[in-house]
């Protein structure tokens, strides 16, 4: 499986504190996921989410535009295919 690195995002969080966030679309035979990753170390990674590359992207646009955990990064995928 491929990683490609789509954006970064900083924020600062209620206590003052900076996160970081890593944003990739996975890409393997199958179709595509995506791989949220924090500087301080957690990973959420969703595999085959999807087989449109316009999908993946788009997802991984709202998840880059609202800055989405790791933490949260599967519930939000989740919610995002029902809809």
């Amino acid at each position: 499986m491929k990683e490609i690195l789509v954006a970064v995002k900083e924020i600062q969080d209620g206590n003052g504190i900076l996160h970081r966030f890593s944003y990739y679309r996975l890409e393997d035979p199958e179709g595509y996921g995506v791989c949220v990753k924090s500087g301080q170390g957690g990973t959420a990674m969703v595999p085959g989410i999807t087989t449109r590359r316009r999908r993946i992207d788009a997802l991984l646009e709202k998840l880059v535009r609202f800055a989405v955990s790791p933490v949260c990064a599967r519930d939000v995928v989740e919610d995002w295919l029902v809809l």
